[in-house]
């Protein structure tokens, strides 16, 4: 709003759809919703396209910001979005993975497909995409913080025992060659922190016997559950029909061994994205074509 210098704010789809009071049929705020939450509508940003124009760049932000006065600015799009712009080259066709400290997977379904809201589980949602399209998203809350919690666990017992434990890299790296040696034999459901559709969720170890708990099956177990986790979370349907799972989030590719394992799992090979400063990119990429 203040860098094309409005006196009104804008918002679109993506970003609105995030603020709870969005109805996803008409795109457009929720009058229900928003008399419920004892708003004024005047309140609430005008709702426009993805994309849209939101004015020029002013004369004041151009000179404290290097850039020419006048310059278009795209009303700005949600982040998650933003990200998804960036990384997928054929957004149709791919599959989005992220694991930082929590975990999601997204599936773009192409324009005009009709979107089941009959069918709507609490595993997921459907968030506005550019293109008139939606995006099907599956968020876990312990995605890298999971892989991470087993050399946590390793190293608070060796304290416990007062014995010597390696450094935090040699341990996650040692998990990975036992892992990737290891046999399928493990079931870990990591929902440590519960999930957002159900918070009183905790994580289990399935399959235990007296001999199988090693730490490689462990860490493979633990790695095939946190991938596992996402994907049980989408429709069925909206995996089908993908060429590959585009990945990106430090705890993904850090680790060789969620990398070998994802193939497994979604059966279609894996490309780590290149790029950094995902969101960033995607928001250049949806101002690109204005004029």
């Amino acid at each position: 709003m203040r860098l094309c210098g409005r006196t009104q704010a804008l918002t679109d789809p993506t970003d609105a759809a995030s603020w709870g009071l969005f109805d996803l049929r008409t795109l457009n705020w929720d009058a229900c919703a928003v008399e419920a939450a004892g708003l004024p509508c005047a309140l609430l940003p005008e709702v426009r396209p993805c994309g849209s124009r939101a004015g020029a760049l002013a004369s004041e932000w151009a000179a404290d910001l290097g850039l020419p006065a006048g310059l278009p600015v795209a009303v700005a799009l949600g982040d998650n979005q933003a990200s998804l712009l960036a990384t997928l080259h054929e957004p149709e066709r791919e599959l989005a993975m992220t694991l930082g400290t929590g975990g999601q997977l997204s599936a773009i379904l192409p324009a005009g497909t009709p979107v089941p809201w009959e069918l709507l589980a609490a595993t997921h949602e459907y968030r506005p995409f550019p293109g008139g399209r939606f995006a099907v998203v599956a968020a876990s809350l312990c995605g890298g913080a999971a892989w991470a919690w087993l050399p946590e666990r390793i190293a608070h017992w060796a304290r416990e025992l007062h014995i010597p434990c390696p450094a935090a890299d040699e341990l996650f790296a040692r998990l990975d060659e036992l892992g990737l040696a290891a046999q399928d034999v493990l079931r870990v459901r990591p929902s440590f922190l519960g999930e957002r559709h159900a918070g009183s969720l905790r994580g289990s170890i399935e399959n235990l016997d007296l001999t199988n708990l090693t730490l490689g099956n462990l860490a493979r177990g633990l790695a095939l559950g946190i991938l596992a986790n996402l994907k049980e979370m989408l429709p069925p349907s909206v995996l089908r029909n993908r060429a590959r799972v585009v990945g990106s989030g430090n705890a993904l590719r850090r680790s060789r061994l969620l990398q070998a394992l994802v193939p497994q799992v979604f059966e279609l090979p894996l490309t780590l994205t290149a790029g950094q400063e995902e969101a960033a990119v995607g928001a250049a990429l949806n101002a690109a074509n204005l004029a």
